[in-house]
């Protein structure tokens, strides 16, 4: 179903910015799937694809965001608050969540 179909996009997209080695494009699929993920209450899939963002989680804003947003869901209060601490120093015009 949809489900599948969106896992496949997401897997197709990270893996083409892994291939490449273009960590922009890594960020922007695993935060993006982390989150799809979280939504669908899917936590384990959503922390092992996050393990693709704790490289880029203290200097990207969507990795810091993804990865606040699974701590938070995981029960990880120590790395949440790393995670929201450098979501001011990443926002630029952003609003902080």
């Amino acid at each position: 179903g949809e489900t599948d179909a969106a896992a496949r996009h997401f897997e197709a997209a990270l893996q083409f910015a892994l291939a490449a080695n273009c960590p922009a494009q890594v960020v922007e699929a695993a935060s993006a799937w982390v989150l799809d993920l979280l939504a669908r209450d899917q936590l384990e899939d959503a922390t092992r694809i996050g393990g693709h963002l704790t490289l880029y989680a203290d200097r990207e804003w969507d990795a810091a965001r993804a990865m606040l947003a699974l701590y938070e869901r995981l029960g990880d209060q120590r790395s949440a608050e790393r995670a929201r601490a450098a979501l001011p120093r990443l926002a630029g015009q952003r609003e902080v969540p």
